[in-house]
């Protein structure tokens, strides 16, 4: 859905303030302190003022960083055209309790807990009465070190996987101990 409107693969990732702790934040801060120094050191013609004089100074000066330009114009541009298909999306419950969220296509959203999780959940956001999909795990997706939890007749078993066999399809857990209760 980004990708087809805007050209550019995206997913959205929520901190609380003051608690981003992404590589985006150390690339910004970097971008922003980088462009502050080149500014106040440049003579007062080429002092850097506006959004697009620190799109071009960055984008000449700092390597392995691709930047992005949008222009006010564009911008407003895609916001109207984006308010019906805003206004006909369906509220997910429990957004502020999750931090991340991948567009799946135009009626679906995979939201994590956390913004490191590995396995989320996909969630329907058009007018469809199917709310929630939960997505299990695929057998590649799980590996030697990561911790499992397992339902056997009813009961939870919390285990660490020991090894991955890609030829049966299957891995081998080894599962933690129940503590007697007295």
């Amino acid at each position: 859905m980004h990708k087809r409107d805007f050209g550019i693969e995206a997913e959205w990732n929520f901190f609380a303030t003051s608690h981003g702790k992404s590589p985006c934040d150390g690339i910004g801060g970097t971008v922003k302190r980088l462009v502050a120094r080149a500014s106040l050191q440049a003579t007062l013609q080429h002092q850097i003022l506006t959004p697009h004089q620190m799109y071009d100074w960055a984008t000449k000066n700092i390597p392995g960083i691709h930047f992005f330009f949008a222009a006010k114009d564009d911008v407003e541009v895609h916001r109207s055209r984006l308010v019906d298909r805003f206004s006909s999306i369906q509220t997910v419950p429990g957004t502020r309790s999750h931090h991340r969220f991948v567009a799946v296509n135009e009626n679906k959203l995979k939201i994590f807990r956390l913004s490191c999780d590995e396995f989320g959940t996909i969630v329907n956001v058009s007018p469809e009465p199917d709310l929630t999909v939960e997505l299990a795990p695929s057998i590649t997706d799980l590996h030697p070190g990561q911790f499992v939890a397992v339902v056997y007749d009813t009961d939870w078993f919390i285990g660490c996987i020991i090894e991955h066999s890609d030829e049966h399809q299957d891995i081998l857990v080894k599962f933690m101990n129940r503590t007697p209760t007295n």
